[in-house]
C-alpha cells in the first residue's frame, strides 16, 4: 500500500508523528508499506533507519519561510507530482493525509486505477477555514472537496467522536468511519530527560498556534489567573501564526 503524506518523520509535527505510528502498525501487520512525501527541511533532525518492509520516497517540495509545507501554492507543489508518482506506483490501497487536495489526487488515481483509498481526518479542514475567516467561496470550495473525498473513501480514519461527528455531517456512511484516536509516541515524549529550571510556575502551550486552534484561549484566561496567582506564566512552544490575541511573541 502507498501513504501519501506531506508531513513525515523526521519532521516534527503531529501529523509526521501520526503518520510514522500508522506506517509502524502496518509495517507490523506483515503489510508491504510504501510512503510518498517530500523531502524534510534542513533544519530537520536526522532521520531514523528506516524499518524493514517501509520503504519512503521523498520529493522536493516548496516550503513557507518558516519551513514549513503550508500554504495553497505549497500544497500544489506536493499535490500535482504525487499525482504522477501515484501513477507509476503499485498499491493494493491508499491512504492520503490532508488537506483535501491531496485527497482529491488520492481519489482521482485511485478511481483510474481502480483503486481502494482511504482518507485520514486528523481535522476538519472546512471548520478550519470558517475559523480564519476565509473568503466565502474558499470554504465552500473545501467544504465540496472534503465532502467529496470523505464519502467516495473506502475507510475514513478520525481521531476523535467528535470528528466522527463531524464526517457524518457530511454525508459519510457511519459504517465506513473508524475512529482511531489520537496520542502521543512515547518513544520520543517522556518524563525522562533533562529538565528546565524556573522560578516561577508556569504554563506551557506545545503545538501550532492560529485561530484554528484556539490557542489564544489560554491568553484570555491568563487574567484570571493571574488575579489568585500573579506570578504564573505562561510559555509558548511550537509554530504558526498566532492570533493577535497571542501577542507578537509565540513564546509569550
Amino acid at each position: 500500500m502507498v501513504l501519501a503524506t506531506r508531513l513525515f518523520a523526521p519532521e516534527v509535527s503531529a501529523g509526521a508523528f501520526r503518520l510514522r505510528a500508522l506506517a509502524l502498525a502496518l509495517l507490523e501487520r506483515r503489510a508491504v508499506v510504501r510512503v510518498l512525501t517530500t523531502t524534510p527541511p534542513p533544519t530537520a533532525p536526522a532521520a531514523d533507519p528506516d524499518r524493514q518492509g517501509l520503504e519512503v520516497s521523498r520529493f522536493p517540495v516548496l516550503r513557507d519561510s518558516g519551513g514549513n509545507v503550508r500554504g495553497y501554492v505549497q500544497y500544489l507543489s506536493f499535490d500535482i507530482p504525487l499525482a504522477f508518482r501515484l501513477l507509476f506506483s503499485r498499491f493494493d490501497l491508499a491512504i492520503a493525509e490532508a488537506p483535501p487536495t491531496t485527497g482529491m489526487v488520492v481519489a482521482a488515481i485511485s478511481r483510474l486505477r481502480r483503486r481502494p483509498y482511504a482518507y485520514y481526518a486528523a481535522d476538519i479542514w472546512t471548520d478550519g477555514t470558517a475559523a480564519i475567516g476565509a473568503p466565502r467561496a474558499v470554504t465552500s470550495m473545501i467544504r465540496a472537496l472534503e465532502g467529496h473525498v470523505m464519502r467516495h473513501a473506502a475507510t475514513v480514519l478520525s481521531i476523535s467522536d467528535e470528528v466522527t461527528a463531524r464526517i457524518q455531517g457530511f454525508g459519510v456512511d457511519p459504517a465506513r468511519i473508524a475512529t482511531v484516536g489520537n496520542g502521543v509516541d512515547t518513544d520520543v515524549f517522556s518524563p525522562g530527560g533533562p529538565v528546565a529550571e524556573s522560578d516561577d510556575p508556569y504554563f506551557v502551550y506545545t503545538g501550532t498556534m492560529s485561530e484554528w486552534q484556539g490557542a489564544d484561549v489560554f491568553v484570555r484566561a491568563m487574567p484570571i489567573v493571574r488575579e489568585r496567582f500573579p506570578d504564573v506564566r505562561l510559555r509558548f512552544f511550537g509554530q504558526g501564526r498566532p492570533s493577535p490575541d497571542c501577542g507578537n511573541s509565540p513564546r509569550g
